[in-house]
């Protein structure tokens, strides 16, 4: 495998920071990064070189393709010890771990964030774990994209009929393609673009609801960035990748972020009078659909209505998130138990006015319902939730500091790094041996931007 390990491409971290191609990455020497760094070389060791367990996370749980490439953990699995490979349930790369190993090496050029584990998971996802058709080239809903699996055993491994197609954590997969731009990746980036063609119909009338609505979820949003790669780097069809792709997030910001935040419906109506903003749980918002929609904001130029719908609702939507955050008589953030943060948020803006925290309740299992649902969907927010959620203010601080203030900045700051500090944080990450999984994965996918965001707080 070493011999295989080429030359890579990397700008600068200053150039590419300029270059803002994504959010920026914070220099290495930021007091946060000399906590964080160690963790997730943690997770990476624990996941490819050793762990406390007893041999890496790969060789215990046998998590990897025929061909060798590297796996995570299906959800709720972190001691499994498989004797064989035909033991082995896919984690197709669970909340994404290789993005945020991607963005490491982005930030520091050591190429083991790219070859030990990130550019395999990678290729796994792709080249394994996706549905691939082949040269019979058939387009339907599910045609290249991945279908998770709990199931063993060739065959049933990868392909159950129960299989669902809403845990294709591809955050990292234009990422990796850059670095190593492979003919045969572009290719299954087109098999999955090709089918959300397909799939996300236009006409609103011939919309299915688990099939093609463009709502806010994980499922939606997973596929919206399968067929941004596609647009990006297809060598064939690109033309029509691109302008579905571009009229899809237009739909978005005109139907679903117009009011300021991610309103969940499909219908724009629903969104102005009773928005529905992360019913499923925060975590989505803070670990997915925030880079999505900041990704897509700084490929359109300034003064661009959509680029400006996009920050205005990031911006927005993390005074709420703010609001939401428990603070003692002080200001500051000391209690992060669970059952305290806003995980979920109803909103109304028929009645006009610009504070979103007055426009929008907070609900969850602990807290007040959702008046339009009339239900309880989702649990109290997760301890591996709550640095995303910081971060999310320190990000929405950089975007625009009369949201949220330099003191409401400062003190999510401070929060952050009594989290970052804590035995949660190095629990999830390195101290339990377990490697990468889905609270640890989840738990970094943003904090990068939100390190080098937080260094204007003071």
């Amino acid at each position: 495998a070493a011999m295989e390990r080429g030359l890579l491409w990397r700008a600068p971290l200053w150039s590419l920071n300029q270059a803002k191609v994504f959010p920026e990455l914070p220099d290495p020497s930021a007091t946060e990064m000399t906590t964080l760094t160690p963790l997730i070389e943690g997770a990476h060791d624990n996941a490819v070189v050793d762990s406390i367990l007893g041999g890496a996370q790969r060789d215990r749980m046998k998590g990897y393709s025929l061909v060798g490439w590297v796996d995570s953990m299906q959800e709720g699995i972190k001691d499994v010890v498989n004797p064989s490979l035909d033991d082995y349930a896919p984690g197709s790369n669970i909340w994404s771990p290789t993005n945020t190993e991607l963005l490491m090496w982005f930030v520091s050029g050591d190429p083991k964030w790219v070859w030990d584990y990130a550019l395999p998971a990678e290729w796994n996802l792709w080249k394994s774990n996706a549905y691939n058709t082949g040269s019979r080239g058939v387009v339907g809903i599910r045609s290249g994209l991945v279908i998770a699996s709990g199931s063993v055993g060739e065959g049933a491994r990868y392909r159950s009929g129960y299989g669902s197609d809403d845990k294709f954590y591809n955050q990292g997969s234009g990422k990796a393609y850059v670095v190593r731009p492979y003919r045969s990746l572009a290719e299954r980036f087109q098999a999955a673009g090709d089918t959300v063609i397909s799939r996300y119909v236009d006409a609103v009338a011939n919309r299915e609801e688990t099939v093609s609505a463009r709502v806010m979820t994980r499922q939606v949003m997973q596929h919206l960035n399968a067929l941004r790669y596609a647009a990006e780097f297809s060598p064939v069809n690109d033309s029509a990748l691109r302008a579905k792709y571009d009229a899809m997030m237009q739909e978005y910001a005109d139907d679903n972020l117009a009011n300021g935040t991610f309103c969940f419906s499909d219908d724009a109506a629903t969104n102005q009078s009773d928005c529905a903003f992360a019913p499923s749980g925060l975590f989505h918002y803070v670990a997915l659909w925030q880079e999505l929609f900041y990704n897509h904001a700084l490929d359109l130029p300034p003064g661009d209505s959509r680029r400006d719908t996009i920050l205005n609702a990031l911006a927005a939507t993390a005074r709420l998130i703010d609001s939401g955050i428990p603070r003692d008589g002080g200001g500051e953030i000391s209690d992060f138990a669970p059952t305290a943060w806003g995980n979920s948020y109803a909103c109304d803006f028929s009645g006009g006015g610009d504070d979103i925290v007055a426009q929008c309740v907070q609900y969850n299992c602990t807290g007040l319902v959702n008046p339009g649902s009339g239900g309880c969907p989702t649990d109290p927010t997760y301890d591996n939730a709550h640095l995303n959620t910081l971060g999310a203010v320190l990000i929405g601080h950089a975007l625009d500091p009369a949201r949220v203030s330099d003191t409401r900045c400062a003190e999510a700051r401070r929060g952050f790094n009594t989290d970052l500090n804590g035995s949660t944080v190095a629990n999830h990450l390195r101290d339990s041996g377990y490697g990468w999984h889905k609270d640890a994965s989840q738990m970094v996918q943003t904090v990068l931007y939100a390190i080098a965001a937080g260094q204007a707080c003071n």
